[in-house]
């Protein structure tokens, strides 16, 4: 995940950059098409195709919180990450097929 990324650089000075968290690709698998992030460390995994017609190519957006309300943001890298929440901005798969525990905004 971005954020252990993040901590296990020996030199954390740098301000995160999209896309340059280590965990990005365009390379398809059987499941996703692309993964991709931001600076504030939000994944966002295109799924692929002949999944299921619901879901085929639709992206899922996982935002890292350091608390129960607060999303991470470049500014708190460092801290640690208390919960994942999928299904927020960006997100065009139905709710309904995201992990109940992580299902949200």
């Amino acid at each position: 995940m971005p954020h252990e990324h993040y901590r296990d650089l020996p030199d954390r000075r740098h301000t995160p950059v999209a896309n340059g968290w280590g965990c990005e690709t365009t390379a398809p698998t059987r499941y996703t098409a692309s993964v991709q992030t931001d600076a504030n460390g939000v994944i966002t995994v295109k799924l692929g195709t002949g999944i299921n017609p619901a879901v085929d190519g639709k992206l899922v957006t996982l935002v890292p919180f350091v608390d129960t309300n607060a999303a991470l943001s470049a500014s708190m890298m460092g801290s640690g990450v208390n919960k994942w929440v999928c299904g927020g901005t960006g997100t065009s798969i139905p709710l309904k097929f995201l992990p109940s525990s992580c299902r949200g905004n």
